[in-house]
């Protein structure tokens, strides 16, 4: 067997990957569950698609009848820009939430690459509250920047905590008294915390 497949570990996947090995399906679809760490589920993936249409097929059986981890493992690894199925399986990732921030990292940086312009419209379709996931809400931030709109307002509605704090700081720089409904507005809603200390302490 290759080292760390049973204990999580990196090293086994990249010692094959950088060997340029083709190992069994069987080997790399055993590393797609969330008890292994992020990059090894990612490289597991790459690697399946050495065995040419039989590791694509399996990666496209697992992104239609997988489990969750499965499918979005399948999906991380097979997202391309008009695939409509990991586009879907992704957002629903995020939507539900990980506590694993580098998969949460690596599952938004995929959906940035692929389907940027298609993010605001599957949370408005679904009329999902941003306020309440610091993911999708720090997604919608990152598209709003790209699109040259989102500045300190956008990060002050939907960036994550940190974010809002600085957004707070320089609006209130920048805008001074008028800043003042906004102010009120944060510590009205009370939460996030850190941002409405932020704006009890620039009141």
């Amino acid at each position: 067997s290759l080292p760390g497949l049973e204990d999580d570990r990196f090293g086994w996947v990249w010692y094959a990957w950088d060997r340029g090995m083709v190992l069994p399906p069987e080997t790399c679809l055993a590393a797609f569950g969330p008890s292994k760490v992020p990059l090894v589920r990612q490289f597991a993936g790459m690697l399946l698609l050495r065995n040419g249409d039989k590791g694509r097929q399996a990666l496209e059986d697992r992104l239609s009848n997988g489990t969750r981890d499965e499918r979005a493992t399948a999906a991380l690894v097979l997202a391309g820009k008009n695939d409509e199925r990991c586009f879907t399986v992704l957002m629903g990732e995020l939507a539900r939430g990980s506590k694993n921030a580098k998969w949460v990292r690596m599952v938004a940086s995929k959906v940035l690459e692929h389907y940027k312009d298609r993010v605001e419209g599957w949370i408005a379709e679904r009329q999902a509250d941003v306020s309440k996931n610091p993911t999708l809400g720090w997604l919608v931030a990152q598209v709003r920047a790209g699109e040259g709109v989102a500045g300190s307002a956008g990060m002050l509605r939907f960036g994550t905590p940190m974010a809002s704090m600085a957004a707070i700081r320089e609006l209130s720089r920048q805008q001074g008294v008028d800043f003042i409904p906004e102010l009120r507005r944060i510590l009205r809603d009370g939460k996030p915390r850190k941002p409405a200390q932020e704006a009890f302490w620039q009141m």
